[in-house]
């Protein structure tokens, strides 16, 4: 990686060329213009962050020695997103009911003609979707 800095340069001045660079060694990479650059001047660059170390207490990273670096509430979130989902069968609005019952009306059995309804079935349900919609409807007038 190139390392971005400023210099000042002397030119000859019939001809064009540079004669000295003049790099007081305090600039700083500054390859975006950032004009808050300067106000970073009293940090190190050259050191490297390495995390918190362990202190008196016995933390390390803000969670105990031992725990696997892991806090008690990283955890307990661990714990909630292991359990399992409790699945809760979709119901079946009035409004959709009403428009099985349409289509069985008309159609009977037929789920390829209810499939190809383009009146009673203007979203274009394939067979399969509306056998099972038309199963539920059915389950729910018994």
């Amino acid at each position: 990686m190139i390392d971005v800095t400023e210099v000042r340069i002397i030119r000859d001045p019939e001809t064009g060329a540079i004669l000295q660079v003049l790099d007081d060694g305090k600039t700083k990479p500054n390859p975006l213009n950032d004009p808050l650059n300067h106000l970073d001047s009293d940090d190190d660059d050259n050191e490297e962050w390495n995390g918190f170390g362990e202190n008196e207490h016995g933390v390390v990273d803000g969670s105990k020695v031992g725990t696997g670096g892991k806090t008690a509430v990283v955890r307990e979130l661990e714990e909630q997103a292991a359990r399992p989902k409790e699945k809760v069968p979709r119901k079946q609005s009035a409004r959709e009911g009403q428009w099985a019952e349409d289509l069985v009306q008309k159609h009977g059995d037929d789920y390829a003609a209810m499939s190809r309804d383009m009146k009673l079935n203007p979203m274009q349900q394939s067979a399969g979707d509306l056998k099972k919609r038309v199963k539920k409807w059915k389950a729910s007038q018994a």
